[in-house]
């Protein structure tokens, strides 16, 4: 389980799951709200390379979920472990893609 947060705009147009900014700058005052999520249980797979294929990562994630009985609980929430901000070279990407799901079945 991981802590999550949500951000909701001003004008209420936007709603994402981000992770809570851990550097010193923030926000203009008024622009977000930063609130607690409850944990979830999380599916999690690493997407590795450039952006151009990681449907088919989105896919395997999903037939792993369905084979697993598990059910999804919510939208994916992508965290980019290292992206273009981080480096040019696209073949050192990571993409975490994390499912919110629940069992099906008992057991």
């Amino acid at each position: 389980m991981r802590n999550r947060r949500h951000c909701d705009h001003a004008k209420g147009l936007d709603h994402r799951r981000v992770r809570h900014a851990e550097s010193s700058e923030r926000a203009e005052p008024g622009r977000i709200e930063v609130v607690d999520l409850p944990p979830v249980d999380l599916a999690v797979v690493v997407h590795v390379g450039p952006h151009d294929d990681i449907d088919v990562t989105y896919g395997r994630l999903g037939a792993w979920v369905v084979s697993h009985a598990l059910g999804v609980a919510g939208p994916v929430d992508e965290t980019y472990l290292v992206g273009p901000r981080d480096t040019g070279d696209p073949t050192r990407w990571r993409t975490e893609l994390g499912w919110p799901v629940f069992r099906l079945t008992s057991g």
